[in-house]
């Protein structure tokens, strides 16, 4: 038996590699950031509202140049989790997009130890200056996560067996999701869900809205040092930091009222003038119709707010200043 588990735990980064999971766009992301036949301007980085809402291919037409944009965000993917693939980059990105949701700099758990472990097995290994950065932000918790041995992420990569039976049951009850585009597109990993009818509609954001009922908004102080690291980061590569504050359904912006949204902004105007960074505010760009749940844009909010992030680019001379 022994001999099984020590066999068993030699074996798992190959076994990890060769099994789909929920997780397997972290394999994808990682991959095309160290192809070195892959050389992006442009990378727009956050959770699954950026995959179903933003086109970078619509981003790129828009863009004086057409430049490549890629799109690495993935699905519940936390600020920690972003910066993860910062310094996996290849030199060729000069714009960093950040999406930043009300929600990222107020409930977010930084980063879990799953998830982690996912990154861990297809081969991230974080550099000092990430591991200080984050260390020093968030302490032992996430500290301990970054610093577990080799020999303990191995054998905590078990639950890829199980999640090789979640996906496949997945992929026979779900065969309207584009699963595959979700997981392997760098342009728009849309999984193209069928919109919500109205009454699931109102029963989405009822939910959404019951787990997080607060009308008051107070950021952590450990989510605004990261976002000011992050743009520390970006700076330090001479990339343009850009912050994207994504499209909110109207229901949720009204049930939160007026105060919630402006003590956000005053949170980011913070960030700006402290770190000078840029910062494109679609919180309020698109209509109900143009969401296809509570929370992701439909296809045609997609093509809205991804022409409106290359507007926002060039008027706000982040595209000139690369350019010189």
């Amino acid at each position: 038996m022994v001999i099984g588990i020590i066999l068993a735990i030699a074996i798992s980064p190959a076994v990890f590699n060769s099994i789909d999971t929920d997780l397997s766009r972290v394999r994808v992301l990682l991959r095309a950031a160290q192809n070195p036949d892959l050389a992006p301007a442009v990378v727009v980085l956050g959770n699954s509202v950026v995959m179903e809402g933003v086109d970078t291919r619509a981003v790129a037409s828009a863009l004086p140049g057409k430049p490549l944009v890629f799109n690495f965000s993935a699905t519940g993917q936390t600020l920690v989790e972003s910066f993860l693939y910062y310094q996996q980059l290849p030199a060729s990105v000069e714009i960093l997009i950040q999406m930043v949701a009300p929600g990222s700099l107020a409930d977010e758990t930084p980063l879990r130890d799953q998830k982690y472990n996912a990154y861990y097995m297809y081969g991230f290994r974080p550099t000092p200056d990430t591991a200080e950065t984050l260390t020093s932000i968030f302490g032992g918790a996430v500290e301990s996560i970054l610093g577990a041995s080799e020999l303990s992420q191995r054998f905590r990569s078990r639950w890829v067996v199980r999640q090789m039976v979640d996906t496949s049951v997945r992929k026979l009850l779900r065969a309207d999701l584009a699963l595959s585009s979700a997981t392997n597109d760098l342009y728009f990993p849309s999984s193209h869900a069928l919109a919500f009818s109205p009454d699931k509609l109102q029963r989405a954001l009822k939910l959404w809205f019951d787990r997080w009922p607060v009308r008051s908004y107070d950021a952590l102080p450990q989510h605004l040092a990261l976002v000011g690291a992050m743009s520390d980061s970006a700076k330090a590569s001479e990339r343009a930091f850009v912050l994207l504050l994504p499209p909110i359904h109207p229901w949720i912006r009204e049930q939160r009222g007026k105060e919630f949204y402006r003590e956000f902004r005053a949170q980011i105007a913070e960030l700006k003038r402290q770190h000078g960074l840029r910062v494109v505010d679609a919180l309020e760009l698109l209509d109900s119709d143009r969401f296809s749940d509570h929370q992701h844009p439909s296809d045609d909010g997609a093509r809205i707010v991804s022409t409106f992030i290359a507007q926002e680019l060039i008027a706000q001379g982040v595209i000139e200043d690369i350019a010189d």
